[in-house]
Formats: C-alpha cells, sequence, structure tokens
C-alpha cells in the first residue's frame, strides 16, 4: 500500500548492450535515491524538531543515505525495453532508526514516527501529492544521456503510486547510433568474416 512504482519505457531501442542496461540501472537509481531524500527532508522539514535537530539529523544520516539501495527491480520487458521498480523505503528507514540517537525528546520522537506511519498508511493521498510534486522535480528533466523523457505522469492504481516515464531518442542521434551500433552475434560474425575473405580473395 502506497509503494512507489517506476514505470521506465524507451519504444525503440533496438539493441540493448550490457553497458546500456547498466547505465540505464545507476541512472534510475540515483533518481530513486533523490526521491526518497526529498520526501525524507520534507517530512522533517514539517516536524516539530528544532533547526539544531533536524541538522544533527541529517549530519548524522549522511553516509548511510548514499549508500541505500534506492529501489527494487520488479520487471524487465524486450521490445523494445520496459523496465520496472519499486523505490525502497531505505530513506525513511534510516530516519525512524537515527531519531533514537539524535533527538532527546521523547514525544519529539513520536511525532516523527506517527508522521512516517500516517504518509505511508492513510489513504488522504498526502504521499501521492508528495512523490507527485518530486517526480515532476527529479525525473521530468533527469539526463539520461542519449535519452530524453517524452512523458512523465504519476497515478494512484490500487494503492500504490505509479509513475510512467517515457523515453526516446532524438531522431538524429537515432539515425547516428543505427549506423554506429550493430548487435555482434554469430550472424553478424560470419557475414563479417565473409566479407574479410572476400577482400582477401581480391587481393
Amino acid at each position: 500500500m502506497n509503494d512507489v512504482i517506476i514505470r521506465l519505457h524507451h519504444p525503440e531501442l533496438n539493441i540493448l548492450s550490457d553497458r546500456t542496461f547498466r547505465y540505464l540501472l545507476r541512472r534510475l537509481s540515483a533518481a530513486c535515491r533523490e526521491l526518497q531524500i526529498r520526501e525524507m527532508n520534507d517530512l522533517i522539514d514539517s516536524s516539530e524538531l528544532t533547526l539544531s535537530e533536524r541538522q544533527s539529523l541529517r549530519d548524522r544520516m549522511r553516509g548511510d543515505l548514499e549508500h541505500m539501495d534506492g529501489y527494487y527491480l520488479e520487471t524487465v520487458e524486450r521490445g523494445s525495453l520496459t523496465l520496472t521498480v519499486m523505490v525502497t523505503g531505505g530513506a525513511l528507514w534510516i530516519l525512524q532508526n537515527t531519531l533514537a540517537i539524535s533527538v532527546q525528546e521523547a514525544w519529539k520522537k513520536a511525532r516523527v514516527h506517527e508522521s512516517i506511519v500516517d504518509l505511508l498508511s492513510s489513504d488522504r493521498g498526502d504521499r501521492y501529492y508528495l512523490i507527485e510534486r518530486n517526480a515532476d522535480l527529479v525525473l521530468s528533466n533527469w539526463n539520461f544521456d542519449r535519452f530524453l523523457v517524452d512523458d512523465l505522469s504519476t497515478e494512484q492504481v490500487d494503492g500504490d503510486i505509479r509513475i510512467e516515464m517515457q523515453l526516446e531518442t532524438w531522431g538524429v542521434i537515432q539515425e547516428q547510433l543505427d549506423e554506429r551500433y550493430a548487435k555482434i552475434d554469430s550472424d553478424f560474425l560470419v557475414k563479417t568474416g565473409q566479407d574479410f575473405l572476400a577482400k582477401i580473395e581480391i587481393q
């Protein structure tokens, strides 16, 4: 309930190498971590903690936030490429565990824990609007190298928050990629081998 699902789709990615796939996964991971941290910071900023307590909390969490998981891979589909991931709750988990050592007053810690539970379990749509705003800030102008975000939408489906990202490659760039990259499989190697043999025979 209230999980954040991102579905990334590129309709014309004809050749998907391990390097391209790893690159997309890394970029998506960075985006998911930024989404989590923005949500966590919004929750901290709306709390009753003092400015010094907020800063202390952020300082203590910095190292853990840099190493948290960004998402859990749900599905990968070819034709051309559809990648579905679930954003982890790592940032909020780190916040929950850091409160005990950063905030002294029990009632303040309780209020933050209550805010997290309410945000994740409420059906008022608070988290949806928060995620929708942050997704627009983080993902709409996200740089995926030769991939551009063509369309971005957020909706609630079966209690979850789903973000749809449509990627595209500019026509000129796609033409260059088609000319430069080939799928190096057995058929390709046989053909190039025959071409080399033909050139040798001519010589």
